[in-house]
C-alpha cells in the first residue's frame, strides 16, 4: 500500500504540471527486477519533484487549506540562487516544475528567438503551471532576459542550493515544531550502521583539527521520510521510513556545527544529511465540506474548531465539534472526549 501510495502521489503531481496524463510523462510505475531498462529510466526520472512536489503533496493531502504547508531551508542556500529575501528563495524553489516536462519541452524551443522562450514554453507545454513559473522567475530576477541558459543555470543552482545537506540545529528546531514533518534525506544514512557512522565522524573530526578540508560522508538528498518524532534532551531523532523507525543522532542529521565540508559548489554543506523540510501545523484532509461530521444528537453539522449547538442529547449545553483540534474548547461547557 505505501508503494501504490507513493506512486499514485508522485504520477498526480506530474499529471498537475502536463495538464494531462499523457503515458510519457505523467505516470510513474514500480521498478522491479528485470524491468526493461526504458521502463527503469523512466520511472528514475519520473520519482517526484523534490521540494516543489512535497510542496504540492502538503497541500493535497495534508493541509488541503494551504494555511500552514512551509518550506523550510538553511536561509544560505539562497545565495546559491542569488536571492537575498528568504521567502522569495523558497517561493522559487516551490514552483520549480517537474523536471520530465522541462526535458521534453526545451528542446522545441531553445533553438527559436530567445526573446521568445518563455512564451514558447508556456504554448509547447500546454502545463497550467508554466505561466507561474515564469511569473516567479521574473518577479525574482526582474530583467533578465528568460532564456535557456538562463534556466538551465536556475535548474542547476535549485539542485544544488536543496540537493546538498545543510540543515543546521535551527532548522530542525523548526521541524521538531511542526505538528507534520517531512525530511529531505540523504538515504545513505538510513543504511549504514550507526557506529560506522561515528567512527567517520571521529575521523572527520580529526582531520578538521588537522586544518584539511573535510569531504562529505552523505552524498545528495534523495529520498523522503517523516520525523516521527524529537528527543533533544536524549539526543535521539526518530525517522520512520521503509515501513519501520530509525533512530538517529543529532550529529547525524545537521553534522557537528562547526563542521563544513566541500562539494563541488560553495555553499553552506555540513558533515549532515538532511536538506530541507517541509511541515504542516494542521491536517486538514479534503475540502471543508469533506470534512464536514455530525454533530451530537445529529442536528446539524460542524467542522473543526467550532461548537455544536446546545440540544437533548448533549444536555442542552454547547459543546466544541468532534472534529476540533485536540484540547480546543471555545464553549461553556467541556464535552466527554475531553474529560481525562
Amino acid at each position: 500500500l505505501t508503494f501504490m501510495w507513493s506512486q499514485s502521489l508522485m504520477s498526480m503531481w506530474h499529471a498537475q504540471n502536463y495538464g494531462s496524463c499523457p503515458e510519457s510523462g505523467s505516470r510513474v510505475g514500480l521498478s522491479y527486477p528485470g524491468a526493461p531498462e526504458s521502463v527503469a529510466k523512466q520511472n528514475e526520472l519520473a520519482q517526484g519533484g523534490a521540494e516543489a512536489s512535497m510542496m504540492w503533496e502538503c497541500r493535497q493531502v495534508l493541509d488541503t487549506s494551504g494555511e500552514t504547508c512551509k518550506m523550510v531551508l538553511n536561509p544560505r542556500v539562497c545565495q546559491e540562487l542569488e536571492v537575498d529575501d528568504v521567502e522569495q528563495c523558497i517561493d522559487l524553489v516551490a514552483v520549480f516544475p517537474s523536471l520530465l516536462l522541462l526535458m521534453e519541452v526545451m528542446p522545441k524551443c531553445e533553438k527559436g528567438p530567445s526573446t521568445d522562450f518563455a512564451g514558447c514554453m508556456i504554448r509547447e507545454s500546454h502545463s497550467p503551471v508554466m505561466p507561474g513559473f515564469f511569473d516567479t522567475i521574473n518577479r525574482t530576477w526582474p530583467g533578465k532576459p528568460i532564456t535557456a541558459e538562463l534556466l538551465n543555470n536556475y535548474s542547476d543552482k535549485v539542485s544544488h542550493a536543496t540537493g546538498y545537506p545543510s540543515f543546521t540545529q535551527a532548522e530542525l528546531n523548526q521541524a521538531c515544531k511542526a505538528r507534520v514533518s517531512l525530511l529531505s534525506i540523504a538515504s545513505q544514512v538510513l543504511s549504514t550502521p550507526l557506529d560506522q557512522m561515528q567512527s567517520m565522524l571521529e575521523k572527520a573530526k580529526q582531520e578538521q583539527a588537522e586544518g584539511k578540508e573535510l569531504d562529505p560522508f552523505f552524498e545528495k538528498c534523495n529520498h523522503i521520510v517523516y520525523l516521527y518524532g524529537c528527543d533533544h534532551e536524549a539526543n535521539e531523532y526518530t525517522i520512520w521510513t521503509w515501513g519501520g523507525r530509525v533512530k538517529l543522532p543529532r550529529e547525524m542529521i545537521t553534522g557537528p556545527s562547526n563542521m563544513t565540508v566541500k562539494r563541488d559548489v560553495p555553499g553552506p554543506w555540513n558533515w549532515g544529511s538532511v536538506c530541507s523540510a517541509i511541515t504542516a501545523d494542521k491536517i486538514t484532509f479534503g475540502t471543508e465540506a469533506d470534512m464536514q461530521v455530525d454533530c451530537i444528537g445529529g442536528e446539524r453539522t460542524c467542522s473543526g474548531n467550532e461548537c455544536c449547538p446546545a440540544s437533548v442529547a448533549t444536555g442542552n449545553k454547547a459543546l466544541p465539534c468532534p472534529s476540533a483540534d485536540p484540547g480546543w474548547n471555545g464553549c461553556v461547557e467541556t464535552p466527554p472526549w475531553l474529560v481525562a
